[in-house]
């Protein structure tokens, strides 16, 4: 009794089905939505779209990506949508293998690459191009087998001269392969193909293999020499790695290129292997089958994935979702110095009330430039840019950011929702109808596209959005030029014409104390009073009683607002401590910090970029 159940645990086909389960419930664990975010998947139904995606070396290939990665938004469908094609990789990777070498080793190895994809899916930036093309490359390496062996049946029975005929018409076929996958995946894929179709060919013993290799190495040449530069216009780079991966840098590591040459590799494993010795060591196989299936399903589960961005993607994601309480929990278990992590930890502040409180309780080595991100931009922050000053009100910017997002990601459903947006409330529906047009194109963005329509046709129903009539009332009714270095002078404007901006407020202060202007600082605070608050806030709290005491002053209130006895007291104390170290804030920076450093005097001191004179470099500026 004890044997047969042994027998029906190790037995392959359960074994397949508890590894499918595995993958099954994986792919949900995922966040399929959080990959379509980062990785800006859309599918749009015109033409222009799909002649754009045929016009380059791997754009079908792209075509194909986007148009399953669109459903990935959906909680359900998305990772339905991912299982599958890591099915279907499977299935052709063991369908190609086992006629390599009829053995287990065979669905041992098929296992590999779907391990591999789900650990590289931790990194939500993981292109689900390179899974479209890893499939298109299996596709047409198993037509390559069926192709050959179709003419291996033939020639045995054939004449002479049917010989020749049917020689050619074969490499007339390969050719047609070879320069279809090129054209459809690009140069990465092909140079797969062609390996593989080596070794299939060495393993059937057929002895075309010499022509075989020249067909591929002119096909290659070809594309090279000629086909890139003159029929496609595109680089080098660009037919090997693709346009999609090289607009979105994603930066590959050695386990990408791994992920690519185990099919050669596996199946150069499976050519050496001889057969007889397969069925003799079948048993063993089979538990060094489960193993792979225990081993790399924990592997999988627990290795993390080093990416450099997959902390800045984390939080840009949390900002999308508006999980605020969330990114401020990640800022204080990572505690980096990341500028991206300072940008959104900030508006997590914002939005939770705490900026004017906590602000100091988390790294602030940026300063200002961890406020706003347009002195230095970069490709990846015009976005950024974007949604942060539509949600303080100054849409004209929000609009000047959208339209430089635009020509980095031009098809960006975000970026041409944000332009609809910026166009009808600024009164301008024909400049949003164009962009309304676009993205009614889009299966998963056609509602909200058809709805924003309805306010380009009528105005007055812009004014019954809850959303765009507020951003109405707030932006300057009148067109002032976007100073990338003043955002104080167009955060004061902002309050100009809404003195209830509460977000524009607290950035403007914000902004002060972090560029160690505590004169502008203290000037705004009356403003405080139109948001009906009566009291000091912590760090505002700190800010006046270090302006008091620069300037001298016996009080301790100004404008109408007293500094708190507690913070005398701890202000007190942190002269004292200065004092007892004779003035000098180097010796006593380890007790200062130890006791004071989530204060803003500790900041003044040793952290501001303006009193250390830091010169601020971001990469790709």
């Amino acid at each position: 009794m004890m044997h047969k159940i042994f027998h029906l645990l190790f037995h392959r086909k359960i074994y397949l089905l508890l590894f499918f389960l595995f993958v099954f419930g994986y792919v949900f664990y995922l966040n399929s939505e959080k990959i379509w975010y980062i990785q800006q998947i859309v599918f749009y139904v015109d033409k222009p779209f799909l002649v754009e995606h045929l016009s380059y070396p791997g754009g079908i290939s792209e075509y194909v990506t986007q148009f399953f990665g669109q459903f990935l938004v959906l909680t359900v469908l998305g990772p339905i949508v991912i299982f599958i094609l890591i099915f279907a990789i499977w299935w052709f990777l063991y369908q190609i293998y086992v006629r390599l070498n009829s053995s287990l080793w065979s669905s041992i190895l098929s296992l590999v690459i779907p391990f591999f994809i789900l650990y590289f899916l931790k990194d939500p930036q993981f292109p689900i191009l390179y899974i479209t093309q890893l499939l298109f490359v299996l596709i047409f390496t198993y037509a390559f087998y069926f192709l050959i062996n179709k003419y291996q049946k033939t020639e045995n029975n054939s004449k002479l001269g049917k010989i020749y005929l049917k020689k050619t018409i074969f490499s007339i076929q390969f050719l047609l392969l070879l320069f279809l996958l090129a054209y459809i995946c690009g140069g990465r894929a092909f140079i797969i193909f062609v390996l593989a179709t080596i070794l299939i060919s060495i393993r059937k013993r057929f002895n075309f293999i010499g022509l075989q290799i020249i067909l591929s190495i002119l096909v290659l040449l070809s594309w090279l020499l000629y086909f890139n530069n003159y029929i496609f216009s595109v680089d080098q780079s660009h037919f090997f790695l693709g346009r999609h991966i090289l607009q979105f840098d994603y930066q590959e590591s050695a386990l990408i290129y791994l992920l690519f040459f185990f099919i050669p590799f596996s199946a150069l494993f499976l050519v050496m292997l001889k057969p007889n010795q397969s069925n003799q060591t079948s048993s063993f196989a089979i538990y060094i089958q489960l193993l792979v299936v225990i081993v790399s399903g924990i592997l999988v589960t627990i290795l993390p994935v080093k990416s450099e961005n997959i902390v800045t993607n984390e939080f840009r994601y949390l900002s999308y979702k508006r999980k605020w309480e969330e990114i401020l929990h990640k800022a204080k278990e990572y505690r980096s110095n990341d500028r991206i992590v300072n940008f959104y930890t900030n508006k997590a502040l914002y939005f939770t009330g705490q900026l004017s409180v906590n602000l100091f309780d988390y790294p602030q080595t940026w300063g200002e430039y961890g406020l706003f991100l347009t002195t230095y931009t970069e490709p990846t922050t015009l976005l950024d840019n974007c949604d942060l000053f539509y949600e303080l009100g100054h849409i004209g910017a929000a609009r000047y950011w959208a339209f430089e997002a635009q020509t980095v990601y031009e098809n960006n459903p975000r970026v041409l929702l944000r332009l609809i947006q910026t166009s009808l409330i600024l009164n301008q529906p024909s400049i949003a109808n164009p962009f309304i047009a676009k993205l009614k194109n889009s299966i998963m963005h056609n509602k909200i596209a058809r709805y924003y329509e309805k306010l380009a046709n009528d105005s007055t129903l812009v004014a019954r959005d809850v959303e765009l009539s507020t951003k109405q009332r707030q932006f300057p009714k009148y067109d002032f030029f976007l100073q990338k270095k003043a955002a104080g002078k167009e955060l004061v404007d902002l309050l100009k014409t809404d003195s209830t901006n509460r977000m524009a407020y607290e950035y403007l202060q914000t902004y002060y104390l972090l560029r160690n202007e505590i004169p502008l600082f203290v000037k705004n605070l009356y403003r405080l009073k139109h948001f009906q608050i009566n009291f000091l806030p912590k760090v505002y709290d700190e800010a006046t009683m270090a302006y008091l005491f620069s300037v001298k002053s016996n009080s301790d209130s100004i404008q109408g607002f007293r500094v708190s006895d507690d913070t005398k007291y701890r202000f007190t104390s942190y002269a004292k401590t200065i004092g007892y170290f004779q003035g000098n804030i180097d010796l006593a920076r380890p007790t200062l910090e130890e006791l004071y450093k989530n204060t803003y005097w500790f900041y003044l001191h040793f952290v501001s970029p303006v009193t250390l004179k830091k010169e601020i470099q971001v990469e790709n500026e």
